[in-house]
């Protein structure tokens, strides 16, 4: 039977909304969020987040399937959910929203007014993702160089024990292999790494190799702070978004919802 939208039936070639249906996701599709819940002790909130991400099918993998359209429309969609994300249920982004489901109505790119809402939604959720997964990986980095440093710093400390008491000069037989690290984090997927580094032939050196490891972990633990401050506030960020989704889906359905029955009249 037609969908009636306010007792109106669309006749043949109109645009029919479907009904509202539980969004679902597989359970093979991978959370954008995996992973990161481990990495600071102060995440426990994106458990909210991934709560109601599933609950809506923003976690579902790909682009929706109801949904027909160009390659131009799905990237006005994408544009849509950006400008949602940076700000809110404004009247700018109604009157864009209202002009895009027009046109995608007219070309029968979407019959689900429930998907094209889901998209938009979805588009902006994934972009907070994206960037709470950099921050997350960031402070990731950060903590295994630390880590590592500080495994260096043991190794280098018992070397130079065994010479207690001698001259800084005293030759080291065999010489002791430094570690170099990579300090700087340079993107997505970058593990924190350790290449061998000059031999050191005397005490002397040793000494001053191991001061040289301290100051790097100082270094370090002042970045990994700084890193952890730019992933709380992309967190709240996110959590902001989250609580705004109720009033920009509510106003994207509706807007929706309103273009459609001025189609149908």
């Amino acid at each position: 039977m037609a969908t009636s939208i306010n007792g109106h039936v669309p006749g043949p070639g109109e645009f029919r909304p479907s009904p509202v249906k539980q969004s679902t996701t597989p359970a093979s599709a991978p959370s954008a969020l995996a992973g990161i819940s481990g990495i600071s002790g102060d995440l426990g909130a994106t458990i909210f987040g991934q709560d109601f991400a599933k609950a809506s099918g923003l976690l579902s993998s790909g682009e929706s399937t109801t949904l027909n359209l160009t390659a131009q429309q799905r990237y006005e969609m994408k544009q849509i959910g950006a400008a949602a994300l940076t700000g809110g249920p404004s009247a700018e982004l109604q009157s864009r929203w209202s002009s895009f489901v027009s046109e995608v109505a007219t070309t029968g790119g979407g019959g689900d007014v429930n998907a094209l809402v889901q998209e938009v939604l979805r588009e902006s959720y994934m972009q907070t993702t994206e960037d709470l997964r950099f921050y997350a990986e960031k402070v990731q980095f950060f903590n295994d160089l630390k880590k590592s440093i500080r495994a260096e710093l043991t190794r280098a400390r018992a070397e130079l024990s065994k010479h207690a008491g001698a001259a800084d000069t005293a030759a080291l037989e065999p010489p002791y292999t430094g570690q170099d690290f990579t300090l700087q984090y340079s993107g997505s997927g970058v593990a924190a790494g350790e290449v061998s580094g000059e031999d050191i032939s005397t005490k002397g050196k040793l000494d001053t190799y191991i001061k040289s490891m301290e100051d790097k972990l100082n270094s370090v633990g002042d970045d990994a702070q700084l890193a952890n401050v730019d992933l709380q506030n992309v967190l709240q960020k996110q959590q902001q978004t989250l609580q705004m989704m109720s009033n920009i889906s509510k106003m994207l359905h509706d807007t929706a919802m309103a273009v459609i029955r001025k189609i149908g009249g």
